[in-house]
């Protein structure tokens, strides 16, 4: 019996394509013993405390047994969209390896972004409050612009929790602000949008 090797491309915009494909790869947790991960259809998360060098050694002994997997099964890995970040708040101690496949270097991030939320390596969250404040403003003066000649609070309203708001709690559960500075930086949206209301329909 032959076996035909899958195209990740043809499955691609299939709504079928990442139930086959992870059907397909449904045994590489054969290959990652040792570490924890979390996967769907192409996008893998491979994560581990590292206490020790041990540790990291045993990690891109892993990474070695993956490009081995991806070989004997005829896919391709893009190293150029693989990353390396270091979630800690220690200022010493701090284990530093880099990590290859096939010969080549992971890149290390300071934060990365995953399913809409920026995490930095202190796990802070600064730089996905800055994210989505930026978005929101930019969709604030959308709505400001072609609500100019709006005088119904409702609209604004709608208009407002719709493509503002969104931005401001997307995964909120996740990044909830626990700074003074953060709530600041939210709230300065939402005062700017308040107003606006109040000087349009007085």
């Amino acid at each position: 019996m032959s076996t035909v090797p899958i195209n990740k491309e043809d499955l691609q915009g299939a709504h079928l394509g990442p139930l086959l494909f992870s059907l397909f790869i449904n045994d590489i947790a054969n290959i990652l013993h040792g570490v924890d991960f979390c996967i769907y259809a192409d996008d893998l998360k491979i994560y581990k405390e590292i206490k020790n060098i041990v540790d990291a050694l045993m990690m891109q002994d892993v990474l070695n047994r993956l490009h081995a997997y991806i070989k004997l099964n005829n896919l391709s890995l893009n190293v150029r969209k693989c990353f390396v970040v270091s979630f800690t708040r220690k200022t010493t101690g701090f284990i530093y390896h880099p990590y290859e496949i096939n010969g080549s270097l992971v890149q290390r991030k300071e934060s990365i972004k995953d399913l809409g939320v920026i995490y930095d390596s202190k796990i802070t969250f600064n730089d996905h409050v800055d994210s989505i404040c930026s978005k929101a403003r930019k969709m604030l003066g959308f709505v400001m612009r072609v609500g100019k000649n709006f005088r119904d609070p409702y609209t604004f309203t709608t208009l407002y929790n719709s493509i503002v708001r969104s931005h401001l709690e997307y995964a909120s559960v996740i990044w909830n602000p626990f700074t003074s500075t953060q709530r600041n930086k939210l709230e300065r949206v939402q005062h700017k949008f308040l107003a606006f209301v109040s000087a349009k329909c007085k």
